[in-house]
């Protein structure tokens, strides 16, 4: 492959839900990179991916607590077809552990 790459991802009930992340050659730069982020935490410990619950055309997919990298792309991906296709989120391949819900939203710490 030629650059270097990493495996991102937790275990969802038993179930590993992750990407592989590959880095180009051309993107050394990146690896020496200092950066800044704020870290979305949830008081489960688990995103919150699909619609917004009470809503029609709103999504989000935050809450990653540190694990954005290994699982935004893969519910980015979800997402995307519950907006194109209409697709419910049981359909999406996201972890239904994942699915915000009103229940998961306002549970506090």
């Amino acid at each position: 492959m030629g650059g270097q790459w990493c495996i991102c991802g937790t275990f969802v009930d038993g179930e590993y839900v992750g990407a592989l992340v590959i880095l180009s050659p051309h993107c050394a730069s990146v690896r020496n990179t200092n950066y800044f982020t704020v870290q979305g935490t949830t008081t489960d410990g688990l995103p919150h991916i699909g619609r917004v619950p009470g809503t029609t055309n709103q999504f989000i997919l935050a809450g990653y607590n540190g694990g954005g990298n290994g699982l935004c792309f893969l519910s980015a991906l979800g997402v995307a077809r519950m907006v194109a296709h209409d697709v419910p989120f049981s359909e999406t391949g996201v972890p239904k552990a994942f699915e915000a819900t009103a229940e998961r939203l306002r549970k506090r710490a």
